[in-house]
């Protein structure tokens, strides 16, 4: 029985050193291996020079495109005209929203918050929305409009 288990021993240990080589020669070929098999590019590096340049300027064609739909509606809309109103409309809604939030909260407990949050969303959007930006304040009667304008 002991030359059985030197023999499966020496089994796994044949085993073993078979796989740590072929896991290291896979390494190797995937790497410096595949470069010298006259596979070109960066296959270690990432992106080529020339691939960057490609992503570079299609991205910079998207952002001039960008540019000029923003240009076009500007021209159309002015919302700097409207952005004190919204931010008053806001401010009232907020409070309102913050009113219910607290008041479905006090009579029907934390299980109901999802409900407070969701009818603050249906019935006053812009204080839903501005309480999501700024959460701290829930609880407090902050009534300042938001950054947002």
């Amino acid at each position: 029985m002991k030359s059985k288990d030197i023999v499966y021993t020496l089994g796994y240990v044949a085993l073993f050193s078979i796989a740590l080589y072929f896991v290291f020669g896979l390494l190797k070929i995937s790497g410096q291996g595949l470069s010298s098999m006259g596979l070109t590019g960066d296959i270690i590096e990432g992106m080529s020079d020339k691939k960057k340049e490609k992503s570079l300027n299609r991205i910079d064609k998207l952002i001039e495109k960008k540019e000029k739909e923003l240009e076009k509606m500007q021209e159309d809309f002015d919302p700097d005209e409207f952005s004190d109103k919204i931010s008053e409309l806001m401010t009232i809604e907020k409070k309102l929203a913050r009113h219910k939030f607290l008041e479905i909260l006090a009579k029907d407990g934390p299980s109901s918050a999802v409900q407070a949050i969701q009818h603050a969303a249906i019935y006053y959007p812009l204080g839903a929305l501005s309480m999501a930006i700024d959460p701290e304040n829930i609880l407090n009667d902050s009534s300042g409009g938001s950054s947002m304008f």
